[in-house]
């Protein structure tokens, strides 16, 4: 069977801060995170990019009383691999992977670490700004930015993006077209206007991410080549807690992270009823996600889950008969 959707990889490079506790700002692949950090009061950070060759830096600043969570957290991440990681704490930059480990001398981590210490004492220094278009003055807030550019060896196609958040809505996001800030919330209007005063800025932060930041993403792909374009092929289940429960289909081990899972039904995709789950890591650097089937009619019609991945030739699909769920009484 031909393969239906297109996975084909890009490389993405996100340089990532965040400060948390007094405000912070959260783009929208982090409005659920942000939702669960206000209820719970516990500070999260989650990270999530796109397929592609990817570098990404995210920084997350926490203030709250009464936990060991650091004020600042600081990731680089190279196609969902974190690589580099800085927290207001350790006060230094680190490797989170061997390949970087052992590319770069001292030099190179001393210079990160003093341009991670930088960023911490603007973010320190800007918080309250963004407090008082919100007009706050207290409480425990996140302010997020996600900051990187994305290129596809293959056709040569590169982009850049620059997204503050706060508290789980979009604040600000970076116009590459206009060189300019723009802002869907009225509170952010007030920054977006001051900051693009700085006509300055506003040029150096247009250079970072249509040159600057590209040679980054090619000396880090070249460094750790060998595991970012690995690739290998997911396990794929059908688990049901008893009959009358939701079927779900459980993907894990593959790499890289894009995959597609659906459902048919005599052969014909079938959305209605069907839940997706996100797609998260695993201990081993492989990715996992599940797709959920609610219906009563699985033992009559024939529901099948077809399951996408670079890694594979042919789609993974798995029949849902009784032969291939596994139910909890097969763990007891």
């Amino acid at each position: 069977m031909l393969k239906k959707h297109n996975l084909s990889k890009k490389h993405v490079l996100c340089r990532d801060r965040c400060v948390a506790g007094r405000a912070a700002p959260l783009p929208a692949a982090f409005q659920r995170q942000a939702a669960a950090n206000r209820s719970s009061e516990e500070p999260e950070m989650i990270i999530t990019f796109n397929t592609a060759y990817n570098i990404a830096k995210e920084e997350l600043p926490f203030t709250k009383s009464g936990t060991d969570f650091p004020e600042y957290t600081s990731v680089g991440l190279v196609d969902d691999e974190p690589f580099e990681y800085y927290d207001s704490k350790i006060k230094r930059v680190i490797a989170r992977t061997e390949w970087m480990n052992k590319s770069e001398d001292q030099q190179y981590w001393d210079g990160q670490t003093q341009r991670a210490r930088g960023e911490q004492q603007w973010y320190k220094a800007n918080i309250g700004t963004v407090m008082q278009s919100f007009n706050q003055t207290q409480g425990v807030h996140v302010l997020q930015r996600m900051c990187g550019c994305e290129w596809d060896d293959e056709t040569g196609i590169t982009d850049g993006f620059n997204h503050y958040g706060y508290d789980g809505e979009d604040l600000l996001v970076f116009d590459m077209k206009n060189t300019r800030w723009i802002s869907p919330s009225p509170q952010g209007l007030y920054i977006a206007h001051v900051w693009n005063n700085n006509r300055a800025d506003l040029e150096h932060m247009k250079s970072y991410l249509t040159q600057e930041c590209f040679e980054w993403l090619k000396m880090y792909v070249s460094y750790g080549r060998s595991t970012l374009e690995r690739t290998v092929a997911p396990e794929v289940s059908l688990l049901q807690k008893d009959p009358s429960s939701p079927v779900v289909c459980h993907v894990t081990g593959f790499f890289p992270r894009a995959v597609m899972v659906t459902w048919q039904k005599n052969e014909v995709d079938h959305y209605d009823d069907v839940e997706w789950g996100e797609t998260l890591p695993n201990d081993d650097g492989t990715f996992q996600t599940t797709s959920r089937l609610t219906v009563k009619d699985w033992q009559t019609e024939d529901y099948t889950c077809v399951v996408e991945h670079e890694s594979l030739k042919e789609e993974i699909v798995k029949r849902v008969i009784e032969e291939e769920i596994r139910r909890n009484q097969d763990f007891e």
